[in-house]
């Protein structure tokens, strides 16, 4: 029998894309008249990156294709080939489920891969978290790029949409919504240090850090010297540190490597963890004192909260930040006076902590509900242009 629900195709290579898609993908599973299909890729289905399938499946989400890639294969193929096997397993999918629309989010080359996929086969795409800016990461042109092959572009901020615009887009095409995960910090409770231990296994000190840091791929040693300054400014500080596990980039693996033998010689303060997901990432920024490393996380949603922030080199150049941030090359010295200073300042009140009456009036709709009142008006059927 023939259903008249409206299919769609959502797009996830990564914990961080989901993270933030996970209202909306949420929303569209379980509305009525949408026949919503999620396509799992990367490191997801990675046991080397921590399978992070596995908070999809808990978030109840069944209707999951999966297409899987060379990531746990040693050595670990390149960017390149795993572009071209994501290519060809999104495209095995679309041709079958020829959805109506394809939702992708940000700037991966999972993405730009799910992106060529559709473009050739006709289906429309939307993108999310276009028009931005890194000028320190390949994925500044592959996420150009998606945006080019869109054709609903739905934009964490005014400037991103001007950017769009100015590549040539219908200006009718392009609306601002604001940063995605506004959809789970509108309505978020954190959790007690407490929980937060059992769930993680991590224990706090006194101070605490947050670290997530990636690889650099527009440089020589991929980051590695930033990463290895910081190493050596948090020697000099008297805290407890959690590290999440870099994203499936070009010298992940050997910045994973530094990270883990440093927890393992530092095993009394040090902690990591493959991924926090989005919930307990969110808990973490409540619970810690500083945020560092070279996350876009540090950019966005922890400025968003009032989250103390240190920046590290050159990977989110150019980006928008939400808040305050403190931006520094790798020196040692920096970094280590930003740490004594910002984990000196008194604990962050709970008013700090949610500023969710100032959030409110800047951002008065959750990102999810404009994107669904769009979907369900169904001016894309009229506005088709590929």
């Amino acid at each position: 029998m023939t259903s008249n629900k409206t299919k769609i195709g959502i797009f996830t290579g990564t914990r961080a894309e989901y993270g933030l898609m996970r209202t909306l993908i949420r929303k569209l599973v379980d509305h009525p008249d949408y026949d919503t299909k999620l396509i799992v890729s990367g490191s997801h289905l990675s046991k080397r990156y921590g399978k992070t399938i596995a908070e999809i499946k808990s978030d109840g989400i069944k209707t999951i294709e999966k297409v899987k890639t060379s990531l746990d294969h040693t050595p670990m193929p390149g960017m390149a080939l795993i572009t071209g096997e994501v290519l060809v397993g999104v495209s095995t999918f679309l041709e079958r489920f020829e959805p109506e629309l394809l939702f992708i989010l940000g700037d991966r080359y999972e993405c730009f891969a799910a992106a060529t996929a559709a473009h050739l086969l006709g289906i429309p795409i939307v993108h999310l978290h276009g028009g931005e800016k890194t000028s320190g990461a390949i994925d500044d042109r592959l996420r150009n790029a998606i945006s080019q092959l869109s054709t609903w572009h739905f934009t964490a901020a005014e400037l991103y949409r001007e950017n769009i615009i100015l590549m040539g887009h219908p200006a009718k095409n392009v609306i601002c919504v604001g940063p995605m995960v506004l959809d789970m910090i509108l309505d978020f409770k954190p959790c007690s240090r407490s929980i937060f231990e059992a769930k993680t296994g991590f224990r706090f000190s006194g101070k605490n850090i947050l670290v997530t840091y990636h690889p650099e791929t527009l440089t020589k040693d991929h980051g590695m010297k930033g990463l290895l300054t910081l190493l050596e400014a948090i020697d000099r500080v008297e805290c407890n540190i959690l590290f999440t596990y870099p994203n499936a980039d070009q010298g992940s693996i050997e910045i994973k490597e530094a990270i883990l033998d440093y927890v393992h010689t530092h095993n009394e303060k040090c902690y990591a963890i493959p991924s926090l997901g989005q919930i307990q990432y969110l808990n973490a920024l409540y619970l810690f004192d500083v945020v560092a490393g070279n996350s876009s996380s540090g950019i966005i949603e922890a400025p968003l909260l009032g989250v103390p922030v240190i920046n590290i080199g050159t990977r989110q150049g150019g980006r928008l930040r939400f808040g305050k941030v403190h931006d520094v090359e790798d020196s040692v010295n920096r970094i280590y006076t930003l740490l004594k200073e910002l984990l000196a300042l008194s604990p962050r009140s709970t008013s700090q902590q949610y500023g969710k009456e100032e959030l409110l009036s800047r951002y008065p709709s959750a990102p999810s509900d404009i994107i669904l009142g769009w979907l369900d008006s169904r001016k894309y059927v009229n506005d088709s242009q590929i």
